[in-house]
């Protein structure tokens, strides 16, 4: 199972309600009501032109300044009450993942944590670099919506297959 987690039904409802109605609002609402009256618009003009400023650098930065917060709290300030109290974080369930674990170790201790920052930074851009693909490109926005119900629905089936046979599995043990 490529893609198994333990999602279920309401993950896949919020992780999908939100790209739907990004959807529905960019590619249908705002077009219509391009051809309403200003006063009976709800939503503001849409602006089809790229403006790097707007889409890419103000996220990155705040997103940077996030990050930088993040950090100093996580891995400088409050790292040793973290550790004596075994709270959980972000950068503890990534080092489970035999994958991630490797690249962190990779790196040693003390860098660890920097690389968890950096491939987390890599992945919000990413993430921006696709939100915005999808804004100007309605079937790339179409295909990337369907692979994530896709994805979404194998992953809470998955979970769901094994959690009923394991519990379809004790319920014949104990007829035994």
């Amino acid at each position: 199972m490529v893609f198994h987690s333990i999602d279920n039904m309401s993950s896949l409802s919020i992780h999908i309600l939100a790209p739907l109605a990004c959807y529905n609002i960019r590619w249908y609402t705002l077009p219509y009501e391009a051809t309403l009256p200003a006063e009976q618009r709800t939503f503001l003009d849409l602006d089809p032109t790229f403006n790097f400023y707007q889409f890419l650098a103000v996220p990155i930065c705040l997103y940077f300044l996030w990050m930088t917060v993040y950090f100093s709290i996580n891995f400088v300030l409050r790292a040793a009450a973290i550790k004596a109290n075994q709270f959980d974080t972000m950068y503890k369930l990534q080092r489970k993942k035999k994958a991630m674990a490797r690249l962190f170790d990779t790196f040693g201790e003390k860098l660890g944590p920097v690389v968890f920052c950096v491939v987390h930074f890599c992945f919000f851009v990413l993430n921006t670099l696709v939100g915005i693909v999808c804004f100007y490109s309605e079937a790339f926005n179409v295909v990337f919506i369907t692979c994530m119900i896709g994805i979404s629905v194998y992953n809470s089936s998955c979970f769901y297959m094994d959690y009923f046979s394991k519990k379809y599995e004790a319920s014949l043990q104990k007829l035994e």
